[in-house]
């Protein structure tokens, strides 16, 4: 029997006593080691030699037993045991690890303590990495990416730092979908949180419910209640018959009963977007790189001091990181947090100073506010990348500006949002119409309550009743008094990225909604040697000739598809079809599809739109 009053100091000093002098080899473990800041000692060596500590006499081996004994022991007095390589292979979970997992779920931490300390290695690097082992295997098997990391920090605290946490979770996000607020998680789910005796092993259907509005939430439960879709918890078996392949199997089992749910939750998500207003700082350049002070705010702010706003960059779609455009919205800096996690549908708008003229920029859908360690670990990519110097030399080169404010910026605050370049529209700098006022004159993030004038129906048709030819602005031809800008849409670039995936992915979709008609993609055209986004031949061997455009700006992308589509099929002097279709991945406005409907009739010819969306790979 083990003496009761060996003390965990004891232990401690067991193990020491072990490091310094060793131990027999005829008493080396058979099935079990005690971990100790990612060693490994014979459990019942250290239980012995800790006695030497608590009674002044080395236990016998003999006076207890291993196994259940002695590794209960260690464990109720916070020294883990582990079960020996040659006998899990696999690193599955085991009885050992979860309980001992159960033993710190929840309780105090101290950074300070030798004891903690360890425990939280062992638990970071056993118990969370079989969890992510789990969540790898899924992602294998499925069409799924996981999502989460293991740092100590994190692994060890509650969100006051004080406590070990009573769970492991990685989510898992289905990567057809753009969407991490909806999600399943695998993991073990420890006994201090009140659901279970002990822990076990789980996979369910969450959502960010810490970062989303309850508004959400409470619909998101309503939905899994509504399809009867609760938690899977695993049985015990599992894990002592230590059968991976089981785990998995009953996972993507899970996941296949409730993946039309997990999409719902999403459409759901989808619907709940926060549309909000932004004012941005004032630029020349498309927001690709800085323009200098003219133009900006005269009265005190950041941008009047330094010269340059954090919005210069906003478009710079050259330095992307998996996809994302990471950048920094002033109404986005909420020292609280609040922003924290949200996703919102965000119009623009800003102002020249030196004109006295308010303009609409464009819209960012589904923005997502990122974390100071996020904008930390994303900084570092852009120095490693050299991304930083470049714009720190931009700002000498365009805007004639000091960079040491930009350069020396905190890193955790050099970024708050990120997002796609495909779910970004611009309007080409829209000045707001007569009486039309900005939804805040600071640097704030409001609420939207009303459309922009200019894309209501009625302006439109407005707009299009009185247009025509004005003499009155045309230039001289002599050095003009103030250069005449660029417009935002002069300097757009298509996305390549985005066209080829639609491209593919609309082949797809036309083959299986008209089984009648032949598809082909980058058809070539002899004459002028031009190669055709896709061609549609028609039961009656008629020709339609699609053209991909991805630019941000709806019209811009009719703007220039039309030309292209128009020398396709007339150049240098033939007629090969009448029939077009251009196709993008923004939803076209009123006035666009006018103009489509108004050039179709006046030429005689049949120029049609389709709005290809990506996440649902459907035409809506």
């Amino acid at each position: 029997m083990i003496p009761p009053n060996i003390t965990p100091q004891d232990i401690l000093k067991g193990i020491e006593k072990a490091n310094l002098e060793g131990y027999r080899n005829t008493r080396s473990s058979d099935d079990y080691d005690l971990w100790y800041m990612g060693e490994l000692y014979p459990p019942k060596v250290v239980v012995s030699y800790a006695n030497i500590f608590a009674n002044n006499v080395e236990l016998p081996s003999t006076a207890f037993h291993g196994g259940d004994e002695t590794n209960s022991f260690l464990t109720a007095n916070g020294f883990p045991i582990v079960q020996k390589r040659n006998l899990n292979p696999t690193r599955f979970f085991t009885e050992e690890e979860l309980s001992f997992f159960d033993h710190y779920s929840g309780a105090a931490y101290d950074y300070k303590d030798e004891i903690n300390v360890s425990a939280g290695d062992y638990i970071s690097n056993v118990v969370w990495e079989s969890t992510k082992q789990w969540a790898d295997k899924i992602c294998q098997a499925a069409n799924f990416q996981r999502f989460g990391r293991k740092a100590l920090h994190e692994l060890r605290n509650n969100k006051t730092g004080q406590a070990f946490k009573g769970y492991t979770w990685y989510k898992l996000c289905n990567k057809d979908f753009d969407n991490q607020n909806v999600f399943y998680t695998v993991g073990v789910e420890g006994a201090s949180l009140g659901r279970f005796k002990q822990a076990r092993l789980v996979i369910k259907l969450d959502c960010q419910r810490s970062k989303l509005d309850e508004t959400y939430t409470a619909q998101f439960d309503q939905l899994l209640g509504n399809n009867n879709v609760e938690w899977h918890i695993f049985e015990t078996d599992i894990v002592i018959n230590g059968s991976w392949t089981t785990l998995i199997q009953e996972s993507l089992d899970y996941i296949n009963a409730t993946f039309e749910v997990y999409k719902k939750a999403i459409g759901l998500f989808q619907k709940a977007t926060d549309e909000k207003y932004a004012r941005v700082t004032w630029n020349t350049n498309g927001w690709k790189y800085p323009s200098g002070i003219n133009g900006k705010s005269k009265s005190s702010s950041h941008e009047n001091e330094f010269g340059y706003g954090h919005e210069e960059w906003l478009f710079d779609f050259d330095k992307l990181i998996d996809g994302y455009k990471y950048g920094r919205l002033e109404p986005l800096d909420a020292k609280s947090g609040k922003h924290h996690g949200k996703v919102y549908d965000i119009t623009l708008y800003t102002h020249d100073q030196e004109e006295k003229k308010w303009y609409w920029i464009g819209r960012i859908m589904k923005a997502e506010v990122i974390t100071p360690e996020l904008s930390g670990q994303i900084a570092k990519l852009h120095r490693d990348n050299e991304w930083l110097l470049s714009e720190v030399n931009q700002l000498g080169i365009y805007a004639g500006v000091n960079h040491s404010n930009y350069k020396n910026w905190i890193d955790e605050d050099r970024f708050n949002l990120r997002f796609r370049p495909e779910d970004v529209e611009l309007y080409g700098l829209q000045e707001f119409a007569q009486g039309e006022n900005p939804p805040s004159l600071r640097y704030v993030l409001a609420e939207k309550s009303n459309t922009p004038e200019f894309l209501s129906s009625g302006s439109e048709k407005e707009q299009q009743n009185e247009d025509g030819i004005d003499f009155s602005e045309s230039s001289n031809v002599t050095i003009p008094k103030k250069t005449i800008r660029k417009k935002i849409t002069e300097q757009l670039k298509e996305l390549d990225n985005v066209h080829g995936i639609l491209q593919v992915e609309l082949m797809a979709f036309l083959k299986r909604e008209f089984p009648q008609s032949k598809f082909g993609h980058e058809i070539r055209k002899i004459s002028g040697n031009y190669r055709i986004d896709i061609v549609e031949e028609t039961a009656e061997e008629k020709y339609v000739f699609y053209e991909i455009k991805t630019y941000p700006v709806v019209l811009h992308s009719f703007r220039i598809a039309i030309g292209q589509l128009l020398e396709y099929a007339y150049y240098p002097k033939q007629k090969i079809t009448d029939k077009f279709i251009i196709v993008t991945h923004l939803e076209a406005h009123a006035a666009d599809l006018d103009y489509l409907d108004h050039i179709s009739r006046e030429l005689n010819i049949s120029i049609q739109y389709m709005w290809f969306d990506l996440e649902s790979k459907t035409v809506k």
